[in-house]
């Protein structure tokens, strides 16, 4: 057990693990949508971080001065309606959206509904793998490289000498 003992090979078992917890995510967001919504309940302003098709997102909804958005605050999920790979098919009312950036799964943007030009939701959404991918190396660097040797001393080797 002598191989676990420096501090960085301890340090790689952690990182692993939660490069296994990202990756348990990752695979939920295949199959399910997932939000949290911060707030309470009714406002014109609220914020969501979520799971979505492969990604992390955090969005923030709004409407006009004269309207208020119902939601319920907490976890909410819901299994996916289509089989399409795009995050964006899931939406049972049809949206717009307008791209600012996308690209490797990298998604920053604005949606609206068609019928409602009042509310918007601002997203950005980042894919799990640019998670997963650099946790695993940093991990297998941790546990498989072999720890820095130290140079002897110079009285060490001064000693050595005049043996």
């Amino acid at each position: 057990m002598s191989y676990f003992k420096p501090w960085r090979r301890k340090l790689g078992v952690v990182t692993l693990l939660m490069a296994c917890m990202v990756m348990a995510g990752w695979i939920t967001s295949l199959n399910v949508n997932g939000e949290y919504c911060f707030g309470t309940g009714e406002a014109r302003l609220y914020h969501s971080v979520g799971l979505r098709r492969g990604g992390l997102i955090w969005q923030r909804y709004s409407c006009s001065d004269n309207q208020t958005l119902g939601y319920i605050p907490g976890w909410s999920r819901s299994e996916l309606i289509s089989l399409d790979v795009s995050p964006w098919s899931d939406f049972i009312i049809p949206i717009v959206v307008a791209w600012e950036w996308k690209g490797l799964g990298f998604d920053i943007g604005e949606w609206h509904e068609q019928s409602n030009d009042d509310s918007r939701c601002v997203f950005w959404m980042m894919p799990f793998w640019s998670l997963v991918l650099p946790l695993t190396g940093l991990s297998a660097w941790l546990i498989i490289s072999k720890p820095i040797s130290t140079m002897p001393s110079q009285t060490t080797t001064a000693e050595a000498d005049q043996k």
